[in-house]
């Protein structure tokens, strides 16, 4: 093979790569693959109110439950474990 065509294989290959990851990124965040293929579609694709939806959603994931201890207080609790 010659320099070029690894060079192409490569390129090919990363870009397959980069789109497999991205649609399992949107499977796992539950948005449609085409909005990370072309943001600018995306007014035909979803109507403001599923974009808040969308926006909302993302905001809930994205908050620590109130069971689940800051990792301030969590380090606190690790010191005292380990001291006991």
């Amino acid at each position: 093979m010659t320099i070029s065509a690894v060079h192409d294989r490569i390129d090919k290959e990363s870009t397959e790569r980069r789109n497999e990851l991205e649609k399992a990124h949107a499977n796992v965040k539950g948005t449609p693959f085409l909005l990370y293929q072309a943001p600018c579609l995306v007014n035909q694709i979803c109507s403001p109110a599923a974009l808040a939806r969308v926006l909302d959603a993302a905001r809930t994931s994205s908050t620590r439950p109130p069971s689940v201890p800051s990792a301030e207080q969590h380090a606190k609790n690790l010191i005292h474990l380990d001291a006991a």
